[in-house]
């Protein structure tokens, strides 16, 4: 049976290590994690292991540019389910993280 959520900020719990994700873990860490390397380059996909739900590199590595446009408060009073906020601003919202960057 898969999980039906969490309630942590990542998939794997409370904070993040470059053993589960590809990020510039030397520079910052995210919480109470360690310290770790930085590959300084994309991996292919399955290069870490999968969140419960059987997906892999959901955070790390690449960033997602997504079509919900950026508003700081959206996420404060959006639907639950499936919120989208469409607006014709040129910025968007990137989801994952990258190989360059810093958990946040």
């Amino acid at each position: 049976m898969l999980p039906r959520g969490t309630q942590t900020p990542f998939a794997f719990g409370d904070t993040i290590s470059t053993d589960q994700a590809n990020y510039d873990g030397m520079q910052n860490v995210y919480g109470n994690g360690k310290p770790g390397k930085r590959l300084n380059r994309p991996v292919p996909v399955g290069s870490f292991p999968p969140n419960p739900w059987g997906l892999h590199d959901m955070h790390g590595n690449i960033w997602e540019w997504c079509e919900d446009g950026y508003a700081a408060d959206f996420y404060k009073s959006c639907p639950k389910q499936d919120p989208v906020n469409i607006n014709n601003g040129e910025q968007r919202l990137l989801r994952g993280g990258g190989w360059g960057t810093t958990p946040a």
